[in-house]
């Protein structure tokens, strides 16, 4: 059954609900997400006040409300870069374009930069840096 539970990147809410019949065992399960605490605080009443026994009364039955943050993406999309890893490819775009109007020589650069060592240096770093990019994204996923 859809419902619409109003968590567009807000906080949602869920029931974790515990019982112990007599005779059994203990059982959790989950029950959300909700919209707010209150809903979910009121299934752990439910249950609570459901789950007597039948001779004495007392509830067997208990439970607590988590909250998370929703952040919501299509499954079929590629899955977004991360702050960091768009960052450091940002650098070694950089880098590359620094290496290649170096390589070109159309700029004025200062004569120590002008060796054919500094460029492989800076070319160099380039990949270092979209090394490290790559390895940041796969760790982040």
């Amino acid at each position: 059954m859809a419902r619409n539970i109003a968590a567009d990147g807000g906080p949602v809410f869920r029931a974790v609900i515990t019982s112990w019949p007599a005779g059994r065992s203990r059982t959790t399960w989950h029950e959300g997400p909700y919209a707010t605490h209150g809903a979910a605080r009121a299934r752990i009443t439910f249950w609570t006040n459901h789950l007597r026994d039948a001779d004495t009364g007392k509830p067997y039955a208990s439970g607590y409300v988590e909250r998370t943050e929703s952040t919501w993406r299509r499954l079929d999309a590629p899955a977004p870069v991360a702050p960091r890893t768009a960052a450091l490819t940002e650098a070694a775009d950089l880098a590359d374009r620094l290496a290649a109007e170096m390589r070109e020589g159309g700029v004025e650069w200062p004569d120590e930069w002008s060796s054919r060592e500094v460029r492989d240096a800076v070319t160099f770093v380039a990949a270092a840096i979209r090394t490290h990019a790559q390895q940041t994204e796969e760790t982040s996923q």
